[in-house]
């Protein structure tokens, strides 16, 4: 079953080989991303209660935490997201587009966790935000054209 849901996706446009960010595999980034973040804010939200702790004391608390349980779980779907994500698409891209965990971690501990974010780090944060911006669009253009390694007769890997 693990198999089946890291298969490529077929795209009829694209060249044999070529490997496109398509709405299906850009909803899965955004699946993996959710996981993720969610993951995090659920293993924050269940440690606050353990700081008192250390050593084994604190990883067992930890481990019958259902807020911690529920982070582990969160971050393993996020991870069988990811694996077929990157079945879809090359890591150049993916990386830059997963790092939206960042931008939605930081706005959602502030939200919900109430967390201090500093003003330099909301500039840090936008300029991830535009990086993102500049990857998905360097993309969309890239995807448009043949990739250089076909039009050099490489073969694709």
């Amino acid at each position: 079953m693990l198999a089946r849901m890291i298969e490529p996706e077929k795209t009829e446009s694209a060249a044999p080989g070529a490997r496109t960010l398509t709405m299906g595999t850009l909803a899965l980034v955004g699946f993996s991303v959710l996981m993720s973040v969610s993951a995090q804010l659920a293993l924050r939200h269940g440690m606050v209660a353990h700081q008192a702790r250390s050593g084994l004391a604190l990883f067992r608390a930890a481990f019958e935490s259902a807020w911690v349980l529920a982070g582990v779980a969160g971050y393993l779907l996020a991870t069988v997201t990811w694996l077929k994500v990157l079945r879809r698409i090359d890591l150049v891209v993916a990386y830059p587009l997963g790092s939206l965990s960042f931008v939605f971690v930081t706005f959602f501990s502030a939200i919900l966790l109430k967390e201090h974010v500093p003003l330099l780090r909301w500039l840090g944060i936008s300029l991830i935000l535009a990086g993102i911006l500049v990857v998905a669009r360097g993309e969309r253009v890239a995807s448009a054209r043949p990739r250089a390694a076909e039009n050099r007769g490489v073969p694709p890997s």
